[in-house]
């Protein structure tokens, strides 16, 4: 049934003839919800408590004594969550090629890496976000929640020595890579002009956001 649906995501409003970053109009909310739909029951909710999760670490971390460097890093991504989150317009806003940086917080402190090509394109008519640089990559399928207010993003995490993957629902069944343990649940939000923010579902008291440039 899974499978089933993430078929019909691909196809339900298309095929139709794409070029460059132009914007093809669908159906918002039928777009979205045949998204969430495909998700593990247990992927649903993984979003709820995100950030006041995030930040209760974040001060864990702001309490024990640290080096300057990872005090820098942690005051980086408290900025980050304190940005003012902006309605997204429409798909044009997010198209095309971008830089991304990865933010970590964990037991062992705050860090924040270097910066990454990527890039969102359309599939047919679903949205693909495709970060392909980098040890850590992560590949999937985004769409608009229907009040403008971020995008839904179900895709998989995977590495520089293996083939890229999506999440593992979206996959024929028959795919060698596909990985349960290697999906991944994000909400993207927008901060600016050519400024998102993607949060990922928090693993096992591990948290990591994107943070999405020109």
């Amino acid at each position: 049934m899974l499978r089933h649906a993430a078929l019909a995501l691909m196809v339900a409003f298309a095929p139709v003839t794409v070029t460059g970053t132009e914007t093809v109009p669908v159906d918002a909310q039928a777009y979205y919800d045949i998204l969430a739909d495909t998700l593990y029951a247990d992927d649903r909710n993984a979003m709820k408590g995100w950030e006041e999760q995030l930040r209760a670490q974040l001060d864990a971390v702001a309490a024990d004594p640290m080096d300057a460097e990872i005090a820098a890093w942690a005051r980086e991504i408290r900025a980050l969550l304190d940005a003012d989150r902006l309605p997204i317009a429409d798909d044009a806003e997010f198209l095309g090629n971008w830089r991304v940086r990865s933010m970590q917080v964990d037991d062992l402190g705050a860090f924040v890496y270097s910066w990454f090509p990527a890039r969102v394109f359309r599939e047919a008519r679903a949205l693909v976000f495709d970060k392909d640089s980098g040890s850590q990559r992560h590949r999937g399928l985004m769409a608009l929640e229907p009040n403008h207010r971020f995008y839904l993003f179900a895709g998989a995490l995977y590495y520089g020595y293996e083939e890229e993957r999506f999440y593992s629902a979206h996959m024929g069944e028959d795919a060698p890579n596909a990985d349960r343990d290697m999906d991944a649940v994000a909400r993207v939000y927008k901060l600016g002009p050519e400024h998102f923010m993607m949060a990922f579902a928090p693993d096992d008291g591990r948290y990591r956001l994107y943070e999405i440039r020109r």
